[in-house]
Formats: structure tokens, sequence, C-alpha cells
């Protein structure tokens, strides 16, 4: 146990030292990872390819992640905007419509609540990643309980971007008419609408994450010995429970041993991000009492868990002189 300790210490420590370090490195990363994926859509316009041929298209994807690293969240959110619109601009209609969804997005979500926006983004990565149930799990441990709506919107758009995928490559462009794109715009936002609302399954999902959430954020509250790591294990038990039902009241087309399997790594992906993050040792909690003129306060201490086994016995030492 002294080595796991030691070895955390370690981590936290080079954490800490490197923290901008490592923070841009980790954006850098992301943005690389989504504007690559953005760039694999294949419904760029014929007269814009040029910008993707190597090696303009590798630089502009560099370029594009170093400004998504350094920029604001609502400036990042439009960098993908813009992007995601230029690379389903072969219909000109339904990239004009997903731009102002993702503005819309921006203006009245990103623009309040940055640092909660960047669920959004973990969501989608989540999914695409196989591990879903991490998203929510970690929100409701580490975020309030609004971070269940930029959670549901990571939902909404990772149901949302097969739609409108299927609807670049089956559906013709009106071009650059602006008559007919007066036509053409409110029947193409009608298929996404209908295709959207026919879905029931990203409605339960998401009403299922914001469950997982208040559970989490809840538990994970209470005055109780390990209370963070008992939300968890009640998120994911919600996040089975849930699903399982979808699957047999809604014939939810899911893969239950893939689901178990998928949840069992969340969770435990969780836990290393709070043991790294907090850990606490349970066996030396303390309850202590006192007051002032107006109230009685009772507070529990919980300590930290040391790192090595030098620092015990360094503790020990100044214990038995407080106690002489």
């Amino acid at each position: 146990m002294d080595g796991i300790l030691y070895i955390r210490a370690i981590i936290i420590s080079a954490i800490k030292r490197y923290e901008t370090v490592l923070l841009f490195l980790a954006k850098f990363f992301t943005g690389l990872y989504i504007f690559s994926n953005i760039s694999g859509l294949g419904f760029l316009r014929a007269e814009l390819l040029f910008i993707m041929t190597p090696p303009t298209g590798l630089l502009i994807t560099l370029i594009l992640a170093f400004l998504f690293a350094v920029l604001p969240m609502s400036a990042s959110y439009a960098l993908i905007a813009v992007f995601a619109s230029l690379h389903l601009s072969s219909n000109l209609e339904i990239a004009i419509i997903v731009f102002l969804c993702l503005l819309c997005i921006i203006f009245f979500y990103v623009r309040l609540a940055p640092k909660e926006s960047v669920l959004i983004l973990l969501t989608v990565i989540c999914f695409k990643f196989k591990l879903p149930y991490f998203a929510p799990l970690f929100a409701g441990l580490y975020f309030s309980l609004t971070s269940a709506i930029p959670v549901m919107l990571g939902v909404m758009i990772w149901h949302f971007i097969p739609v409108v995928i299927d609807l670049v490559g089956t559906s013709a462009s009106a071009g650059f008419s602006v008559s007919e794109m007066t036509e053409t715009i409110p029947a193409i936002y009608e298929n996404i609408f209908e295709a959207l609302s026919g879905n029931t399954q990203w409605i339960f999902i998401s009403f299922s994450f914001a469950m997982i959430i208040l559970i989490v954020y809840a538990i994970s509250k209470l005055s109780v010995n390990f209370s963070a790591e008992i939300a968890v294990l009640f998120g994911a038990a919600v996040n089975m429970i849930s699903l399982i039902a979808a699957a047999v009241a809604i014939r939810l087309d899911i893969n239950l041993f893939g689901m178990a399997l998928s949840t069992v790594a969340c969770v435990a992906l969780v836990y290393l991000i709070r043991f790294f993050d907090v850990a606490l040792d349970y066996s030396r909690v303390e309850r202590v009492q006192f007051s002032d003129e107006d109230n009685f306060y009772y507070v529990k201490v919980v300590p930290k868990l040391l790192t090595s086994a030098g620092q015990k016995e360094k503790r020990a030492a100044v214990r038995r002189e407080t106690e002489e």
C-alpha cells in the first residue's frame, strides 16, 4: 500500500509542477482528435477539396488543434461549428442548418457556462469510445446538478450526427439559389426533426443520464464514509437497471453484456481519477465539536491518505510529542 501511495504522490507532484503544459497538451490532442474526425466526414464541396490535400490538410488540422488549446471554450466551439459545417458543404442547406444549431448551443449555453460546456464534448467522445456512462458518473461527482444540461446536449448531438450524415449522403443540394434554399431548408429541418423525435432512444438515454447525475451528486454530498465511491456505485446500478428496463419495455436495442462491461470500465475509470484527485483515510475519521456565542458546530474531519511510510512515522512522532 505504501508503494502505491508513493507512486501516487510522485504522479500528483508531477501533475502540479507541469499543470499548464499538461493541460495544453490534453486540449491540443483533444482538438486534434475532434478535427481529424470531422475531416473524415467526406462531404466537402468539390471546390474546397484542395484544402484537405496533403500536406495542407494536416497543417490546417494542426493549426485548428492549437487554436482549440489556447482559445476560450466559446471560441473553440465556434471553430468546431465552422469546420463541421464546411465539411458538410456538399449540401449547403444542411450545412447551414447544422451551423445555426451549433451556433444556438454556443450562444445560449456555452457562452454562459464555459466550464460545464466541456461535458458536451466529453459525452460525445465517450460515446465514440464505447464508454458513454463515464460522462454522467464523472459529471455528478465533479460538477453541479446543472451539468445534466451539457450531458444531455452531448447525447442529442451524438444521435444527431448519423441523421445528418445520412441526409447529406441521400439528399441533393439546391446550390446557391436563395429562392430554392428557402424551400429546401424548412423541408430538411422537418426531416431532421422527425428523425430525432421518432428515435426514442436518445430521449430515454438523456433522461437516464440526468437521473444518474442527480443520484451521484446527492449521495456524494452526504456526510458518510466513502460517500463518493458509494455514489458512483449507485449511479452505475441505476444506469444498468434503467437500460435493462428500457430493453424490455420499449424494445431498446442494446447489448446487455456490452453495457455491463462498459459500465464496469466507466466505474473503474472514475475511481482511478478519484484516487489521484482525493484519497481519504476513513480509518482516522474524527468528529470535532465547538461553539461560539451564536452557534454550535459539528465538524467531521477525514484525513487524506499519507503518501509514504516516512510521513506516517513523522505524524506518529508529532502525536507522541503532543501527548507527552
